[in-house]
């Protein structure tokens, strides 16, 4: 899964034009893996949350994967961050990928206004969960 959201957001014509990039390698990040804070704005960072089982039988093994985006720009408007959760949204809501035993996607969240003052942006996450089975 983790390498077919990258590959997912990275190719996304839409992301391109919203973001106004020209590489989006350059503009999304897996978490953890920043050390600065000097990437160009608006940028998004993902993260890959827990795994809980669905429990249906011994031999079903669907499962919940969630995991979460982050947009960040510059401070203090909104309105980029807002356009690019529009985006994303639209992009990974309701996919599947069999490849990698994705079945759809749920929009569970999109969090109020934040900010992070280490990367010396503003932000607002996006929660998912993908419904997997092995």
């Amino acid at each position: 899964m983790r390498t077919w959201l990258y590959q997912t957001l990275i190719n996304a014509p839409t992301l391109q034009a919203v973001l106004e990039a020209t590489d989006l390698s350059e503009r999304v990040f897996q978490g953890e893996s920043l050390d600065t804070n000097q990437i160009i704005k608006p940028f998004l960072v993902y993260t890959i949350g827990n795994s809980t089982s669905e429990h249906l039988s011994d031999y079903h093994t669907a499962n919940r994967q969630f995991f979460t985006i982050f947009v960040h720009d510059q401070p203090a408007d909104y309105t980029k961050i807002d356009d690019v959760v529009k985006v994303v949204k639209t992009l990974l809501v309701g996919a599947g990928d069999k490849a990698s035993h994705m079945m759809i996607i749920r929009h569970l969240e999109t969090s109020r206004d934040l900010d992070d003052q280490t990367m010396n942006t503003i932000l607002r996450y996006i929660r998912f969960q993908a419904i997997m089975e092995e």
